[in-house]
């Protein structure tokens, strides 16, 4: 039998400090025996969740799949940080909390040391908070309880926490990446992962000894890829978004994919789709449509001949990378919302505008793809621009068949060759 939480939470208190340095935060307002106690919370009390023993109203918990390991994170601390010196209790705004999940409690002081505030804000909003009827069957919130489901969220993988004193009372916050919902499905329920492919709430995450992985975060201090004339964007972010556009597409080809409200309806099994490249003019191209914070009215065709186009705009003003992740899951899941009225031939008719986005990311003939971000005084305004242009007209959206498996299932040109690792077809 696994400890209590009270049992948890009173080890927490007696353990030594750890050597400076263990994290490689610069932030004052923490030590590392505050981090390591922040973090140690978070990982038992996920634990107890993935063990099914974490209380309910009623009895525990379901277990869920699908659910990720937690770390440390210094920027997400620098954002608490900054919230938590404001010694407001309320929450943040997207400009303070960057799009992040958020966590906050005000608690009486005196001389508590920050740790133990630390434990016992955690303690009282997360342990002993619960909606009236509690977390049901299939791991469902019917009524608010945001700090709760921050902590307790799928795919929230990293954490970082401050406290401040301010006069007589101490400001605790947490940000979170990724954010879990303040209501409905926090999780979904089973028992853990058992393979890469169950990990699907952040893209490339692996699965180990029941857990989900999150990959390592993408480099977007580097701007090279397109010369380096484009400050709104970075290398980081156009690797993010052009694999988050590839994972959809091997993705969709495979068959099986939810095809509309109705659970019964799925995607057809196909082949012969181009794997997506990235081009630096469309981007140009894209940012320049971008900058005039134009969601959500399209360009002209004539300010992109030939290409397509997908427009989305974010309240949030989180880093690049993670709002482009954010946008293009949104176009795709236009798939699962509405699918396509025709899904036995695979055709994009007049009736599927709802889908338009999702057909658009998989369009098998386009094969470049280059966006454009711009933080607007209402968000951000994200435009991504596709050669050649997708949705036309009782056409397919990709041909069915089945992902290739060597250079000659890919017949658009004789040139072209198979991207064995994810069955999608390389463009010579």
């Amino acid at each position: 039998m696994v400890q209590s939480l009270a049992e948890i939470i009173l080890v927490l208190t007696l353990v030594g400090k750890v050597a400076g340095g263990l994290y490689g935060c610069s932030n004052s307002i923490n030590t590392d025996y505050y981090r390591q106690v922040a973090l140690e919370l978070h990982k038992q009390y996920r634990q107890f969740v993935f063990d099914g023993e974490a209380p309910n109203k009623c009895g525990s918990v379901p277990q869920p799949k699908n659910y990720f390991s937690i770390e440390y994170n210094c920027d997400l601390e620098d954002s608490a940080a900054d919230w938590a010196s404001q010694c407001t209790h309320g929450y943040s705004n997207g400009t303070i909390n960057k799009g992040a999940g958020e966590f906050i409690q005000m608690m009486t002081a005196g001389s508590t040391p920050l740790p133990q505030i630390l434990i016992n804000s955690f303690f009282y909003k997360v342990v002993n908070m619960f909606p009236p009827v509690g977390v049901t069957e299939d791991a469902s919130l019917p009524s608010n309880a945001g700090d709760w489901s921050r902590v307790a969220g799928a795919g929230t993988y990293q954490v970082g926490c401050a406290t401040k004193l301010c006069s007589g009372n101490a400001m605790t916050v947490c940000h979170y990446k990724v954010k879990g919902p303040l209501t409905g499905q926090i999780y979904n329920v089973g028992e853990g992962c058992t393979s890469d492919a169950d990990c699907d709430v952040i893209l490339q995450s692996t699965c180990n000894a029941g857990w989900c992985h999150a990959p390592e975060e993408v480099n977007q201090d580097e701007n090279n890829m397109c010369g380096g004339t484009n400050p709104n964007m970075n290398d980081g972010a156009r690797t993010t978004l052009l694999n988050a556009h590839n994972h959809y597409r091997a993705l969709v080809i495979q068959g099986n994919e939810p095809a509309g409200p109705n659970s019964t309806r799925i995607s057809p099994r196909g082949g012969n789709m181009y794997k997506l490249k990235y081009n630096c003019d469309i981007e140009a191209n894209a940012q320049a449509y971008a900058d005039t914070c134009p969601f959500p009215v399209h360009s002209t065709a004539e300010m992109r001949p030939g290409w397509g186009e997908n427009m989305a705009w974010l309240s949030s003003t989180g880093d690049v990378a993670a709002a482009f992740t954010t946008a293009i899951k949104m176009f795709y899941d236009e798939l699962k919302d509405y699918g396509l009225i025709l899904l036995d031939n695979n055709t994009f008719t007049s009736a599927d505008s709802p889908a338009g986005h999702y057909t658009q990311v998989c369009w098998a003939k386009t094969y470049e793809v280059g966006c454009g971000i711009k933080v607007c005084p209402n968000g951000y305004h994200i435009v991504c621009q596709y050669n050649p242009a997708g949705n036309y007209l009782n056409q397919i959206v990709y041909p069915l068949g089945n992902p290739c498996t060597t250079d000659a299932d890919c017949t658009v040109q004789a040139t072209d060759t198979c991207s064995t690792s994810d069955g999608l077809c390389n463009r010579a």
